[in-house]
């Protein structure tokens, strides 16, 4: 779970339980005889930050960034053979703050450990693309409808660390 995007802003990937949980409310009206052939999920988060030093090597940092969250689904009706393409993505301007320790050897090297942080949106977009192919039911016109709904809520998630981990070299 320690490289869950939900703990670790800088992780591209929800870990399992997360995943479920994400998609548990999503996947509430899919009736039987409807299967979910391809999910993906893609995260990306830039941001810069400021770090202030608090004694030898305790800081908090403070920053801003961008992140961008993709999903992709496609689903199909078994009884008619109808597909369904489900693309949302969802940006937001997002703060970030972080407590940790970094400690810096020779010629810039650094080891920093972030114990605990968050990244919240300011603001967010968000769109959602759906294209259809064959004769669909009306269960595919309410997961229309839910793939804004997903879209929205990812742009406006709130997510949190714990330990991350840094190696680098500052100059």
């Amino acid at each position: 779970h320690e490289k869950c995007l939900m703990r670790n802003m800088n992780s591209k990937h929800f870990c399992s339980v997360c995943q479920e949980n994400n998609w548990m409310q999503f996947f509430g009206k899919i009736a039987a005889g409807i299967s979910i052939d391809l999910l993906a999920i893609e995260t990306q988060v830039m941001h810069a930050s400021y770090r202030k030093f608090f004694g030898n090597s305790f800081n908090m940092s403070l920053g801003l960034g961008y992140r961008v969250v993709k999903t992709f689904m496609e689903l199909s009706e078994e009884t008619t053979g109808s597909r369904i393409e489900m693309k949302t993505e969802s940006s937001s301007v997002v703060a970030q703050a972080a407590i940790g320790n970094q400690w810096y050897w020779f010629d810039g090297f650094y080891l920093g450990i972030d114990w605990i942080g968050l990244l919240a949106p300011l603001t967010s977009g968000y769109k959602a693309e759906v294209s259809t192919e064959g004769t669909v039911s009306t269960i595919f016109d309410e997961l229309k409808a839910d793939s804004v709904d997903l879209a929205k809520d990812l742009g406006g998630t709130t997510s949190y660390s714990l330990l991350v981990l840094s190696l680098g070299w500052a100059f």
